[in-house]
C-alpha cells in the first residue's frame, strides 16, 4: 500500500459506530478501512477512497491493521479427509502482508488470445458494491476487468482469471499443511476477509467492555472514556483490575 498507514482498530470513538451485523461484508470492510487506513498527512482515508482500493491491496491493509492490533498470526482449523483428523494451522500476518506487497509491485500480467493482448485490471471494492444488487457473470466480470465480451472462451476467460489470482494472492487465499497423524497433504481455502473482520469485532467488544468497566469504576460517561487516549486508558484500566 504505497504511500498509506494504518492504525489499529478498536481504539478510537468511531471503530464503536462501525456496524458487524449489517449483512453486506464488502461494505464492513470499506467501514473499517475508512477509518483506520491513513493518507499521508495522517487523516482517515475515507469510505470512498477505501471503495476504490484494489480488492487485495484492501486485504493486505486489513492485515496491516490487524498487525497494529498487535496479532502476529491467524489461526485455522483443518481436517484431515484421510483419516478424519482436527487439527490447527497458524498462518504469519508478516507471510500474507509480504506475499501482497511483492504482488503489487507489478500490474497484472497481460493476456494475449488471438493476435489480441488484454490488459486485465485488479477489481475494487467499487466493482464489489456495483455488483452486489445482481451477481455478474464470469464473461461480465471479465469484461469490466479489461477483457473481452460475452463471446470469449472459457480457456480465455481462465487464463485472466489466473492473471489476476496472481497479482492478488490474498483473494483466493489457501494454506497448505501435512496432516500431523497421518501426513497426507492437505490444502485449506482461508476465508481471509472473514477471519480480519471477525478479530476487528473482537476488538470492538474488547473497547465496549473497557468502557463498561471504566464508566462503573469511575462513573465517566463514554464520551470521556472514548476521549481518553489508549494508553491512559490501559492504565486506568489496570488500576481498575
Amino acid at each position: 500500500m504505497p504511500g498509506l498507514a494504518v492504525r489499529p482498530f478498536g481504539v478510537q470513538p468511531g471503530d464503536l459506530d462501525v456496524e458487524f451485523d449489517a449483512g453486506d461484508r464488502a461494505e464492513l470492510a470499506t467501514a473499517v478501512l475508512a477509518g483506520c487506513v491513513l493518507e499521508p498527512d495522517g487523516a482517515p482515508l475515507g469510505g470512498e477512497h477505501a471503495r476504490a482500493l484494489p480488492i487485495g491491496t484492501r486485504l493486505g491493509a486489513l492485515v496491516a491493521v490487524t498487525r497494529m492490533s498487535g496479532r502476529r498470526e491467524l489461526s485455522q482449523v483443518s481436517r484431515c479427509p484421510g483419516c478424519d483428523e482436527e487439527f490447527e494451522v497458524e498462518l504469519a500476518l508478516d507471510a500474507l502482508a509480504s506475499a501482497q506487497e511483492a504482488a503489487e509491485a507489478d500490474a497484472p500480467a497481460a493476456v494475449e488470445w488471438g493476435g489480441t493482448t488484454y490488459r486485465p485490471r485488479r477489481p475494487t471494492g467499487d466493482d464489489l458494491r456495483h455488483w452486489r444488487g445482481r451477481p455478474p457473470s464470469d464473461a461480465e466480470i471479465a469484461e469490466a476487468l479489461g477483457g473481452p465480451g460475452d463471446e470469449a472462451p472459457a480457456e480465455l476467460l481462465a487464463a485472466i482469471e489466473a492473471s489476476l489470482d496472481a497479482a492478488d494472492p490474498l483473494v483466493d487465499a489457501a494454506v497448505r499443511s501435512a496432516c500431523p497423524a497421518c501426513g497426507e497433504a492437505v490444502e485449506l481455502p482461508v476465508d481471509l476477509e472473514g477471519e480480519l473482520l471477525a478479530l476487528a469485532r473482537r476488538d470492538q467488544d474488547e473497547l465496549l467492555e473497557d468502557v463498561a468497566a471504566l464508566a462503573g469504576a469511575f462513573h465517566w460517561s463514554e464520551h470521556d472514556i472514548l476521549a481518553l487516549p489508549p494508553r491512559r486508558r490501559r492504565r486506568y484500566l489496570a488500576m481498575v483490575e
